[in-house]
């Protein structure tokens, strides 16, 4: 579910879905040169706090299954940071059960997507959980071919393949 509040997009999931709905919300519109950020404010997250936030090129098949989300499990054309808590850690019971995640078993965070290479934070650290209440800062640049967040104090960056600077870009 989406819609707009107070001249913001605003994107909802249904809070007792076993699913992840991760929906396109800003795809509308689409970067063609120069640079564009936007900033999230993350006022609720519920059921299994899991949040995707990424680029796609238009090639992309957004939410060709319940799991799709950029960043996971190399999805082609499209790039970012996806993040699923277990149900547990946020005190949920019994929703896991029937739960598709975008990420292996036992994985928290992912970072990336095909082509493109990690430049913050270096391998092996590890990736920043939105959090409720968050506000996130992103930054797309097609032409430079980067994708870069800021939660918190924490810095997220990805240098996207050369071919994406030449293609229309939708966070």
């Amino acid at each position: 579910k989406g819609g707009t509040e107070g001249g913001y997009q605003v994107a909802v999931r249904q809070r007792r879905s076993c699913f992840h709905s991760f929906r396109t919300v800003v795809a509308n519109e689409w970067v063609i040169g120069g640079e564009i950020s936007y900033t999230l404010h993350v006022e609720a997250l519920w059921s299994s706090a899991a949040i995707a936030i990424g680029a796609v090129s238009p090639q992309a098949e957004v939410n060709s299954d319940i799991g799709w989300a950029p960043g996971s499990r190399g999805r082609a054309f499209a790039w970012g940071l996806c993040m699923e808590r277990p149900s547990a850690e946020v005190g949920l019971r019994g929703i896991g059960e029937c739960e598709q995640r975008s990420l292996p078993a036992g994985d928290v965070a992912a970072c990336g997507g095909p082509g493109a290479s990690r430049v913050a934070p270096p391998e092996g650290t590890a990736l920043p959980m939105v959090k409720q209440g968050d506000v996130v800062d992103v930054l797309l640049a097609p032409k430079k071919g980067r994708l870069a967040l800021r939660v918190g104090d924490s810095h997220v960056e990805l240098s996207l393949p050369e071919h994406v600077a030449s293609q229309p870009l939708a966070l």
